[in-house]
Order: C-alpha cells, then structure tokens, then sequence
C-alpha cells in the first residue's frame, strides 16, 4: 500500500469542462448530445440519445472521446457518471461536466469505478448545495479525493469490475430488446388492428368489421374508454404525513428511479426507506405487478411498469400509482398500451407552467383509449408473459452482478483485496 499516493480527481485531469448550451434535435446527421437524462444508473444507451445541431468549431471542443467521464451537476441525478467507452461522435449538454483523465497518472476506466462507489456517492451527497434543486460545481467534484495505486495496478483492478459491468450491460441491453419487441408486437395487434382473427389471418387487412368512433376506425366490438374507466386505481399520496426514513424496510419508488427503459431501478442503494407498519396505513399506494408508476412532480411524465422486483414496494408523494380494471383490461396490458398511445405526449401537453413542471391527474383520467374484447386480449397473455418472465429473470441476474461489483468494489479500490498480475 506504500506505494499508493492520495491525490484528487482535480489533480489527475489535463482539462476539466462544462457543456454546450443547445437545443436537442433528431436530425441524425448531427452528433449525439449527450444530456443527464441519458446517463441512466451510469450507464449511456446511446439508442436513446438525441443528436444536437453544431458547427465545426464547438464541435471539436466539446467532442466527447473514449477516456472522457460526465458528471451530472444538477438535480437528483447529481453527481451520476457517464463513463465514454465507445468511439461515437458526439457532443455533451451544459448540465454536465467533462472530466479529462491524465493516463500518464492514471486509467481512465479506473477512475471510472472508483465513481461508482458507496465513498463518491458520500462524498457528492456532503457537496450538494440549494434547496429547490440539488447541484455541485466543476471545482467542488475535482476535490474528491483518491488513494491512487500504481497504473499496472488500476488496469488490472479495472479489467476485473468490466468484465462484470459488461454483463450487466449485455443483460440490460437484452431486456431492452424484449421491451421493444413487447411494444412492436402490442402495436401490430392493438393499434394496427392486426391481430388474429377466427382463422389466424390478420384482422383489418383481410376485411375485419370496423366502425367509426371517436378516435377513428376501431375493430367491432372494441370499446372507447378513459384512463378512468380502465383503471382500478389511480392514486397519489396528498403528503408524506409522519414519514420516517429507514435503513431498510419498504422501498419507496420516486420519479428518479423511473427509467427510460419502462422498467425501475433496482439499485436500491439510492432508494428511501420506510417501516412495514408505516406503509400498511397507505394500501393504495403499495404496488402489485404490472401496476404503472408515473411521475406527476418533478421528473414530470416519467413511467415505468412494476416487476417482480417492486411487488410491495410504494409510491412516494410525487408519483401515482395506476393499477388495471381487470374487468376491462388484462394487467400486463395497461403499461404498452400507455406507451404506445402516445401517452406521455398528451400528460405533456398538460403540464403546469409554474417553477416546479406538475401534471393534475384529473386532467389526464380522462385521456381515452380504444380497448380490444378480453378474448382478443387473452390471445396475446401468453406470449406476454413470456416475455416479461424472461425479463424479470435477467433483473435477478442483474441484481446479483451488481451487488457482486459494488462488494468488490471497495475492497479493490481500497487496496483490502488485490489483483495478482
């Protein structure tokens, strides 16, 4: 360990940068603009980022390069990282800051890990200023300090927690594709109207029954009904009232954690806690699966569909929990049909100007949508559950690769355990 310095990330930098102030685009000519909202639990999708307009010049000074690390510095996403691992053109947005790493000093992906850890997350947790909106600066984040090995030393620590964080990430990549073939499939059936008809052939384009409602031409037999009349519950907290934080006990699901995946978060190291007894006075707001949370404060328009791992948990005062009507529409039903009804549009549209963006959820009860006869509906259950079987396996899997890393991860980076050459 005599050999391990103390230094700072400030001190391992050649340039330390803020973001370009622009305006998103989907021109795909343009290069990528990575933005906070991309950097989901330090991970960058880049299917999902949106590109940006900018001339040659800004482009070259704020290109993004392999080695690069973004750091969130607003928000409650202070302080995630955003590691640059692949060779992409692009740019980043002014919410974050460009950490360039030395190599002559030390390994980018190393540092990398060492910003994933219980003592960054401490550390950015004591920096945090403001009231309203949480947030850190350029020079507060280059204080954080480091115990920093020799550089042999960090690539072989590094190349240990990335063979792990690469199954991590092909596991969320899988489900990521099983979401999107969810969603192609619910269109194909329940927007395109091609589902199945009585001789396996698909519906409208081989002359199914239509008739004229108030949301166009839907199949006979379908019906046109609100948000509503679908669900069962719609329901959010008034307050907190007596709330007491705990170290473990009940998960309590805020707009953060809803991730552009459609799925939550399960990194519970960044979740509050509540009692077993606290959160059984609130039974409307404990999640059953397939329930739909949605962000209505905040992260205004965020939401994702409950899975196993969620089941109990609870809803905090910013978000509402949506559960089906079983007597209208299958549970594992009501969270594609949200998605592919452009339904985040319309709670958008009805946003509140005021300081913090808010949705009234009495104004969106009474969005409507076309909903297909239980039988129709009873065609797809089985290839649906299917789907989200194998997408639940996988976040058990993520899960226990993930404590694995973040056991391992203090302990390499502390010099408790090290890697033989």
């Amino acid at each position: 360990m005599s050999e391990w310095k103390e230094t700072t990330l400030g001190s391992i930098c050649t340039s330390i940068q803020y973001g370009y102030t622009e305006s998103a685009s989907d021109n795909p000519v343009d290069p990528k603009f990575l933005r906070i909202t991309d950097i989901q639990e330090d991970f960058i999708n880049w299917n999902t980022v949106p590109h940006c307009p900018i001339n040659n010049d800004d482009f070259l000074k704020y290109k993004l390069e392999i080695g690069d690390i973004c750091i969130a510095r607003t928000g409650n996403s202070t302080g995630a990282v955003g590691f640059i691992k692949d060779n992409i053109k692009a740019v980043f947005a002014s919410y974050l800051i460009r950490y360039k790493i030395d190599a002559s000093f030390a390994f980018p992906p190393f540092i990398n890990f060492l910003l994933k850890s219980l003592h960054w997350k401490k550390f950015v947790n004591s920096i945090k200023s403001g009231s309203a909106q949480a947030g850190a600066n350029a020079k507060s984040f280059a204080e954080f300090p480091i115990q920093l090995p020799p550089l042999l030393e960090q690539k072989r620590i590094a190349d240990v927690l990335t063979c792990l964080d690469s199954k991590i990430e092909n596991l969320r990549r899988q489900n990521e594709t099983l979401e999107a073939i969810a969603q192609t499939l619910f269109k194909h059936w329940f927007i395109d109207f091609e589902f199945p008809n009585a001789d396996g052939k698909p519906y409208k384009s081989s002359g199914g029954e239509m008739w004229r409602s108030e949301l166009g031409d839907i199949p006979e037999g379908w019906q046109v009904l609100t948000l509503e009349k679908i669900c069962k519950t719609i329901y959010r907290y008034p307050q907190f009232y007596g709330m007491e934080k705990v170290e473990s006990g009940v998960p309590v699901i805020r707009g953060e954690h809803l991730l552009k995946t459609g799925r939550i978060s399960v990194d519970f190291s960044g979740y509050w806690f509540v009692k077993d007894e606290y959160s059984a006075k609130f039974s409307k707001t404990i999640l059953e699966e397939f329930d739909v949370v949605l962000s209505v404060r905040g992260s205004v328009g965020n939401y994702s569909v409950v899975g196993k791992k969620h089941i109990h948990a609870q809803i905090s005062p910013n978000t509402i929990r949506l559960s089906a009507n079983p007597k209208i529409i299958r549970k594992f039903l009501l969270y594609p049909c949200l998605k592919v009804n452009q339904f985040k549009q319309k709670l958008l549209s009805i946003v509140s100007s005021s300081a913090v963006p808010a949705i009234n959820a009495f104004e969106f009860k009474t969005f409507e949508f076309a909903i297909p006869e239980m039988l129709v509906q009873d065609k797809l259950s089985d290839v649906f559950k299917d789907l989200y079987k194998k997408v639940d396996i996988n976040e058990h899997q993520l899960e226990t690769l993930t404590k694995t890393r973040d056991a391992l991860l203090p302990k390499l980076m502390s010099g408790q355990l090290r890697v033989k050459e």
